[in-house]
C-alpha cells in the first residue's frame, strides 16, 4: 500500500481484508485496522480498495472556514 504525504493530511490506500460481524479489517500498508462497517461507504465488501484520509482538526477547520468565505463573496457580489 503506499500513501501521499502532506504536512496535515495523509492520504492511504487500504483493502477490505474481512468483515466481522459490525467491524471491517482495513489492511494499511501491512498493518491491520479495525472500524465500525457503518462508517464505510454501503456495498463495501472483501477486497474492497479504499483511500483512507487523515487531516488534522486544524485543518479542517482552515477548510471549513475557506468555504464558508468564498460563500459568503458569492453572495454578496
Amino acid at each position: 500500500m503506499s500513501k501521499e504525504v502532506n504536512k496535515e493530511r495523509v492520504c492511504l490506500k487500504a483493502e477490505v481484508d474481512r468483515v466481522e460481524g459490525n467491524q471491517v479489517v482495513l489492511i494499511i500498508d501491512g498493518c491491520e485496522l479495525c472500524i465500525p462497517l457503518k462508517l464505510l461507504p454501503r456495498g463495501v465488501i472483501e477486497g474492497t480498495a479504499l483511500v483512507v484520509e487523515i487531516a488534522t482538526e486544524e485543518l479542517s477547520r482552515k477548510e471549513r472556514e475557506k468555504t464558508a468565505k468564498e460563500l459568503l463573496n458569492e453572495i454578496l457580489k
